[in-house]
């Protein structure tokens, strides 16, 4: 998603000028010619307005344009419109010339980004982005018609566009079963150890019992031993 946003700068010198604006028209309105007094009339009225618009810009996001492959969010001074791309009839740069001296003269060239809807209920409207309030250089700005075109092409009707995208399931690995625990074996296991084991000679007072013919140790008695 490209997102492009009025800048701050250039807004807080808006407000300024429509001030001025303001200020000014109450000079032009005590004029005598009526052209000059009708000039101040459009001052008082209009100077008011970019003001306030400008406010509200400030005081907010400062969103100009916001666009992706699905849809295209234009922001004005006034209002912001969300538009499918399947809305959107054209886009384009103009190229505006300003003249002096009756049109001899050339006095600059300024170029307007302009969007047009399809035909609606009121038929259809142009906005007009000037690089004058925003936020990009001019390389970027000029740029913005053909990204603003490869994002239309790249929209996708809403029908084509999956709900649900199946994840491949990975299966855990799937443990060994565990054997049965078996006693008979286990005391078996036991039995065959203690037969491997060297039988020990047994003690007494830290010496070694006689053995007797038997082979087994010869064990003291107590008491007088039998004739």
């Amino acid at each position: 998603m490209r997102i492009i946003r009025y800048s701050t700068a250039k807004l807080a010198m808006g407000l300024g000028a429509s001030i001025l604006m303001t200020m000014f028209s109450f000079v032009l309105l005590q004029s005598d010619r009526g052209k000059v007094a009708f000039a101040g009339f459009v001052f008082v009225v209009v100077g008011p307005l970019l003001a306030l618009g400008t406010i509200k810009l400030l005081v907010g996001d400062r969103l100009a344009l916001r666009f992706d492959n699905r849809s295209i969010e234009i922001g004005t001074m006034w209002r912001r419109r969300l538009f499918s791309w399947p809305e959107i009839a054209s886009i384009g740069m103009n190229e505006v010339s300003s003249y002096a001296l009756y049109g001899l003269v050339k006095t600059g060239t300024s170029h307007s980004l302009t969007i047009k809807t399809q035909g609606g209920l009121f038929g259809a409207k142009s906005y007009n982005i000037s690089k004058a309030f925003l936020d990009i250089g001019k390389a970027e700005y000029v740029a913005l018609p053909d990204q603003l075109a490869r994002a239309k092409e790249g929209a996708m009707p809403e029908a084509n566009i999956p709900r649900h995208v199946p994840h491949p399931i990975v299966m855990p690995d799937t443990p060994m079963p565990e054997k049965a625990f078996d006693a008979d074996a286990v005391f078996a296991r036991y039995i065959e150890k203690q037969r491997e084991q060297p039988e020990a000679t047994p003690m007494l007072n830290g010496a070694p019992l006689p053995v007797v013919a038997s082979g087994r140790p010869q064990r003291a008695g107590f008491g007088r031993k039998g004739l």
